[in-house]
């Protein structure tokens, strides 16, 4: 066990029919200096029993239950103090591992230092593994950090983070349902998260949300919160409508809102001087014609 490089951290909730898949698509991988982590938290069904079975052909899984159901953000911060590797690579106990992915990014956060995590491109497939669609990511630094203002770029499920970090930077129980987005403006503040093109994670879409009305309110309410942060963060200021605006752009229906009022907003965030200071002129009128095409704001 002193070769462990990687701790997999798999937060689980009466995953049983998937999790053997999951934990399958591991062991597939050429990568072999890791242990994998599992924190069931209070399954009713028979995820421990799966966990047993799985332990009879490998010896690198270990296997913790929560004393009661904790829910996801408890489960990832107890994880990380089971975690013994450099590394802590995320995945969800319903998705797959495809690709070298352990392979490539702790080879990437080896030789790139001054990078303290790095996440992949996935493939979106149906409850029973069929193939959807593509996400692929962008590899371009600034452009990442500058969408953040506006959506999560990145790949939670795909992850893999400097232990040390994930230590100094535990996941906030005030942002539930957003918690990876907002670590991830948390720690692009002062360290750099890099995107690989690369696809190695199959995420899985299921046909209904399982989100209850109060799950979704509280969703809301902290994404909410979440861009009021991000906005303060740059100076810029902004009324309720504003932030409702802003939340509509990529997490709801645009086009319930008249062009010219997402224009003016957009424009409002890119001329704000920090913005300006932090991106620069020839990067920010390249984005918002990006922008533009994204919402749909430009004739055809």
């Amino acid at each position: 066990m002193n070769n462990i490089q990687t701790s997999i951290l798999i937060p689980s909730y009466n995953c049983e029919p998937l999790l053997l898949e999951c934990i399958g698509s591991i062991l597939r991988q050429e990568y072999k200096r890791y242990e994998i982590i599992i924190i069931d938290d209070y399954s009713t069904d028979n995820t421990m029993q799966v966990i047993d079975g799985i332990k009879k052909i490998t010896d690198n899984i270990f296997y913790f239950r929560n004393p009661g159901k904790k829910g996801l953000i408890y489960a990832l911060n107890y994880g990380i103090s089971k975690c013994r590797g450099k590394y802590i690579a995320r995945m969800d106990a319903d998705d797959l591992m495809v690709g070298n992915r352990l392979t490539e990014q702790t080879l990437f956060l080896e030789n790139n230092p001054d990078y303290v995590a790095v996440c992949s491109s996935m493939q979106l497939i149906d409850k029973n593994g069929l193939f959807l669609s593509n996400k692929i990511l962008f590899e371009d630094d600034s452009f990442n950090i500058f969408m953040l203002l506006f959506c999560n770029v990145f790949v939670h499920g795909s992850m893999t983070i400097r232990k040390e970090v994930l230590e100094e930077n535990p996941y906030d129980e005030e942002f539930m349902y957003c918690e990876d987005y907002e670590l991830w403006t948390r720690i692009t503040k002062v360290d750099k998260i890099k995107c690989l093109s690369s696809i190695h994670h199959l995420y899985r879409i299921y046909e209904s949300s399982s989100k209850t009305a109060e799950s979704m309110r509280i969703q809301r309410a902290n994404v909410l919160k979440l861009y009021a942060s991000i906005l303060n963060n740059y100076d810029i200021d902004f009324d309720k409508d504003e932030l409702l605006l802003h939340f509509m752009l990529f997490n709801s229906s645009s086009s319930l809102i008249p062009k010219e009022r997402i224009i003016s907003w957009l424009d409002k965030i890119l001329y704000s001087p920090n913005i300006h200071k932090v991106f620069g002129k020839e990067f920010l009128k390249t984005q918002r014609d990006y922008l533009h095409r994204s919402l749909s704001l430009t004739a055809n």
